[in-house]
């Protein structure tokens, strides 16, 4: 059985996705990354597996490419592995 927690980050996921209300995805976004990362790169966009993350520096992009794995490993959990297969960064 489902805990509350999954359950919710499944949802949201599908909700975002569905709807491209990507900004569902912010509070869920600080819980598996830290506030620190939150205030400096969020989720931009969900689509067919891919979350789309706009850093807003290029030293951020490169910090969290370096933790891509460990990042999209965690989001799996809250969001379903199912629902996501790979993150990307962005920076302008």
């Amino acid at each position: 059985m489902k805990s509350l927690k999954e359950t919710l980050g499944e949802v949201l996921g599908r909700v975002a996705e569905d709807t491209g209300a990507v900004k569902l995805l912010i509070p869920l976004w600080a819980q598996v990354v830290g506030l620190t990362v939150a205030k400096h790169a969020r989720p931009a966009s969900l689509s067919n597996g891919v979350l789309t993350v706009r850093c807003e520096s290029a030293a951020w992009r490169e910090a969290l490419v370096g933790e891509k794995d460990t990042i999209l490993a965690r989001m799996q959990g809250a969001l379903g592995a199912a629902k996501l297969e790979s993150i990307v960064f962005e920076s302008p």
